[in-house]
């Protein structure tokens, strides 16, 4: 892949992970422990067509509708995990 072309992709996933810390930071901050990059842009392996994959560590029920925003506005593959308390 050339060097304009991996800039470009790594400049739109740029603005994507922003756009999604900028939404948990307002509607989510309570109820997100955790957002992790995995997949190939994790690995620097990625190509193309590669998609942005996150996990996403929930600490409340709530969260879950993050889930909702991204499908909708994003082609983004996410996992979510809900983090249990430790009693």
């Amino acid at each position: 892949m050339n060097e304009s072309l991996k800039e470009k992709l790594l400049s739109k996933n740029e603005k994507i992970l922003n756009m999604i810390i900028e939404r948990v930071k307002r509607d989510f901050l309570d109820d997100i422990a955790i957002i992790g990059l995995s997949g190939s842009f994790s690995t620097d392996d990625y190509h193309e067509k590669s998609d942005l994959d996150l996990i996403i560590i929930n600490n409340t029920e709530n969260a879950w509708k993050i889930s909702d925003f991204l499908y909708l506005t994003m082609s983004v593959m996410i996992f979510t995990v809900h983090r249990g308390k430790a009693e």
